[in-house]
């Protein structure tokens, strides 16, 4: 019972000091969005949980390995066993002779622990050093066997991913943390763990077509937007998926679902600083088009359901639906309530009180375009800077009947009659847009 609860405090210990760690790099860059006051208060409490006496106490270590190579003043074996738990005296040359040549005790479980720690939280470094990895894989023997694991899978520059693609060959990449359970330690934060993350992120990427929406989302919340990488991993491995699932349909909507449901990121046109903020420019472009498409098909297939596209406006505005750079659905109040059930939870939409007409609204870089539901109502065209006084946020909730019709403000209106769109596509030719074929 005793050990059971050391350990757990250890672990506590070593997740809080690798979490003001993070905080103390970034400068709590994660919580950018909360009041400042709060942030102030939340690493108030991580550092009155212990952490600030386990710095110091690191920090003593570090002085004394200082002082004995400077003044070569002597060490006890206490101390250099405890400085096996320090990465950066871990990655001194010095260090590493005198566990070469066995003045360093590593035979305790708890020291092979400490020393796998450290090498991991500086495993870019580390790893490269053939001598102490073949050292760590010789004399972490008894660790590894206690723990039924094999060492090549944690130690050597290969093992990240050398362990990612066991994780996927058993398919246990979903039961991540009961590995490093078995080896009591808290790897999160370390080089070694964001490393995994990343090989791991990415071979799943490459199989993205055999995964199903609970593989998607832990693909998504739990590796690539995990608190242990950095935000320029997290930023590339997300542009990465995005491009790696573009032009598949049954993907595309997984991804589309998992991201949108995902604080850090969701909606792109909603929380457009957050894409900004996380450097995400080609990926917001494609998932905007994604979404785009999505409101498109909801549009015709929802407002519609009950209706021939007669004039078959859905496929043509799917020849330039990759072209929008904001889009909405406007739902008549009525149909709103009555089909309440069918609009998906995560689906942004605004109400039309009053009247029957539902509208779907299309923003292009320079022109903005609108269809209607009900037979009979043009496609009304208007330039940006002139909707902006028919509509002045395309996200408001709630707008009248005729709204989205100012005969004053509008460019042109083209009805769905004899060559309609023939017509339009001269027009919206004219602004630049030409139709995208591949979009069948």
């Amino acid at each position: 019972m005793s050990s059971s609860l050391d350990y757990s405090l250890n672990a506590l210990k070593q997740f809080l000091r690798a979490k003001i760690a993070r905080l103390n790099q970034h400068e709590f860059s994660e919580f950018y969005d909360m009041p400042v006051l709060f942030k102030e208060k939340l690493r108030d409490l991580l550092l009155s949980s212990g952490g600030e006496t386990e710095e110091s106490k690191a920090e003593d270590l570090v002085k004394k390995w200082l002082d004995y190579k400077t003044k070569k003043s002597s060490l006890s074996a206490k101390d250099l066993t405890r400085m096996c738990s320090i990465p950066e005296i871990l990655a001194d040359d010095e260090f590493i002779q005198l566990l070469l040549t066995g003045k360093v005790n590593v035979s305790a479980l708890r020291t092979q622990r400490s020393l796998l720690l450290a090498y991991m939280r500086k495993f870019r470094v580390l790893s490269m050093n053939r001598e102490l990895s073949d050292f760590l894989l010789k004399n972490l023997h008894d660790l590894f066997v206690t723990a039924e694991l094999k060492a090549e899978y944690f130690i050597g520059q290969n093992a990240p991913d050398n362990l990612a693609t066991k994780l996927l060959e058993d398919k246990e990449y979903r039961q991540i943390s009961q590995i490093f359970d078995k080896l009591r330690l808290e790897p999160s934060f370390s080089e070694f763990y964001a490393e995994l993350l990343k090989n791991l992120a990415k071979q799943l990427i490459k199989k993205i077509l055999e995964l199903n929406r609970g593989d998607i989302n832990f693909l998504v919340h739990d590796i690539i937007w995990n608190d242990s990488l950095a935000l320029e991993a997290r930023s590339e491995l997300t542009t990465y998926l995005i491009k790696a699932v573009n032009g598949k349909p049954s993907q595309v909507e997984l991804v589309r679902d998992s991201i949108l449901d995902l604080d850090k990121l969701g909606d792109p046109r909603i929380h457009y600083d957050k894409w900004i903020y996380y450097s995400l420019p080609e990926a917001r472009q494609i998932f905007v088009s994604w979404l785009s498409e999505r409101d498109l098909k909801f549009f015709f297939d929802f407002v519609f359901a009950n209706t021939e596209d007669i004039h078959n406006r859905k496929n043509f505005w799917m020849l330039y639906i990759d072209q929008v750079v904001d889009s909405r659905v406007f739902i008549a109040e009525s149909l709103a309530v009555s089909r309440k059930r069918d609009i998906p939870n995560n689906f942004d939409y605004g109400i039309v009180r009053g009247g029957k007409v539902s509208a779907f609204v299309m923003r292009f870089t320079q022109i903005v375009a609108v269809e209607f539901s009900e037979y009979g109502n043009a496609c009304w065209l208007y330039r940006p800077h002139d909707f902006s006084k028919v509509l002045d946020d395309l996200r408001t909730t709630n707008i009248q009947s005729g709204t989205l019709k100012q005969s004053q403000l509008k460019l042109e209106y083209i009805g769905h009659s004899a060559n309609w769109q023939e017509r339009l596509m001269k027009r919206l030719e004219h602004f630049g847009l030409r139709p995208n074929y591949r979009a069948f």
